[in-house]
């Protein structure tokens, strides 16, 4: 399991939510699979209890874990995914709704490929960096998500954070590098 760094801006709770995530992306730990205790996990991270039961909490909520009393914290089986008819970015949706947008960057890095990344992106054995992108989202000035892209870093070559900073993404996949997000083989409407 990898460690929470203290000195990352992003909360300590946060990190510890995204090592989980990454190791169910990555198979480490599989549906049913019991995740290590909240002690466990403090004396691995060396964070409170308080710390780590937000991160799991947050994660029961989202539906990736469930608690079974008195045996432990689980790792649930994926939702069932829905089907998407249009593709709309967030700015695109909130102007719908007459709302202003902002974002801004919280990290921008080259990583390694989870096992999800190269099948959700298709990416091809010998590629196995993707970039991801965590950027908190808000409307009229209130913060609303963090959102986390990952995107396959060969088709993005020389991507960089100042490039996006302020900016659609989907502008920037269209503008600077002629790619169009598309669904089945075919274009999307945007």
């Amino acid at each position: 399991m990898r460690k929470i760094s203290k000195l990352d801006p992003i909360p300590l709770h946060y990190q510890l939510k995204t090592i989980l995530l990454e190791m169910i992306e990555n198979e480490e730990l599989k549906p049913g699979d019991m995740i290590p205790t909240e002690r466990e996990l403090c004396d691995i991270q060396g964070v409170s209890r308080m710390t780590i039961n937000k991160a799991i909490m947050s994660l029961v909520n989202e539906g990736v874990l469930y608690k079974k009393q008195g045996r432990g914290t689980f790792v649930a089986k994926p939702k069932e995914k829905q089907e998407i008819y249009r593709l709309k970015s967030f700015t695109e949706e909130m102007n719908e709704k007459g709302l202003t947008t902002s974002t801004k960057i919280i990290s921008f890095e080259v990583k390694e490929a989870t096992k999800k990344n190269k099948s959700v992106l298709k990416i091809a054995e010998e590629f196995n960096k993707v970039i991801e992108i965590r950027r908190l989202r808000m409307t009229e000035k209130d913060p609303v998500a963090i959102e986390t892209v990952w995107i396959p870093e060969y088709l993005f070559k020389g991507m960089t954070a100042d490039m996006i900073e302020g900016k659609s993404l989907y502008d920037i996949f269209n503008q600077q590098y002629n790619y169009h997000p598309k669904k089945q083989g075919k274009p999307l409407n945007l």
